[in-house]
């Protein structure tokens, strides 16, 4: 506006004088003028002056706004949270922190995993804990699940509290990453067969698994009792883990039980054995080769 004010109201102003004389009517440095101001001219430069400092105390307002909300601090937050979901790998992803999904968080954290929460409730993310990286998103959206760095992942759960929201969830993630093992919940029985079909590896419906467990509480309390004191909690000294046979090193490979030594050198007990064909062996002999 003023180069287009000095160039017309200036009878000898050139493109570059009327540059210059906006330049130093901005930033109030005092250089000498370079045009002939007419008095049309001098009362645009009056009004020139007041609006470009009116203009200045605008941004100085915004701005201080914008610092003392805490949008400044939080955009900064929000970039340093993406730098380190960005660095990580072989993390899980939480999509949704309803009851399962926060039960979910609580485990892994206690397993000391690397875990990463979608969920579009600000509220329910303010109150995890402050260092769970979280994101605040629709996890139906795949470029917050690309902002999940779900390349890199080695895990996701999906737990969603609607069937169909899963399934998308699904179907998006298996695209974006083959290897991804994937868990999803599910309400409806009928939401089986479509999970399974978009790419989960397995499916879970809470309500069929607490239904199970109270009637075993029932009939067999004891027993439950035993298996709970063995969960994944890793502050039980005693507890049940997996061990994948490719982490042995190759001089171990193909020995039997009685040959490794386990429970001798260790103090472990191997209860179970599932070889290539996925059928479970449960207390295999010591004959039993690796």
């Amino acid at each position: 506006m003023g180069v287009v004010g000095y160039y017309v109201l200036s009878p000898d102003a050139s493109l570059i004088d009327a540059v210059y004389m906006t330049i130093i009517t901005i930033s109030t440095v005092g250089y000498g003028e370079v045009l002939t101001l007419t008095p049309a001219g001098k009362l645009f430069t009056i009004g020139f002056i007041v609006l470009s400092f009116l203009f200045l105390a605008y941004n100085i307002k915004i701005f201080g706004e914008t610092f003392l909300q805490g949008e400044f601090l939080q955009y900064l937050k929000t970039k340093r949270t993406r730098s380190m979901i960005h660095a990580l790998q072989g993390h899980t992803i939480i999509c949704g922190c309803g009851r399962n999904g926060l039960e979910a968080l609580e485990q892994l954290i206690k397993q000391h995993q690397d875990v990463v929460v979608i969920e579009k409730d600000p509220r329910v993310l303010e109150q995890l804990p402050k260092k769970v990286l979280r994101i605040c998103g629709d996890a139906q959206d795949e470029s917050i699940l690309m902002g999940a760095n779900i390349q890199k992942a080695a895990h996701l759960l999906v737990t969603l509290p609607d069937d169909a929201a899963n399934v998308y969830v699904v179907l998006a993630a298996r695209e974006l990453a083959p290897q991804l093992k994937i868990i999803s919940r599910a309400s409806q029985q009928t939401s089986l067969g479509k999970l399974q079909f978009a790419g989960a590896d397995h499916v879970v419906m809470p309500d069929k698994i607490g239904g199970h467990h109270m009637v075993a509480l029932l009939l067999r309390p004891d027993l439950i009792r035993f298996l709970d004191t063995l969960s994944a909690d890793a502050t039980q000294q005693t507890k049940i883990a997996e061990f994948p046979l490719g982490k042995l090193p190759q001089t171990l490979a193909n020995k039997t039980l009685a040959e490794l030594k386990i429970r001798n050198q260790t103090g472990c007990n191997v209860i179970g054995y599932i070889p290539h064909d996925g059928r479970a062996i449960i207390n295999p002999k010591a004959e039993q080769t690796l």
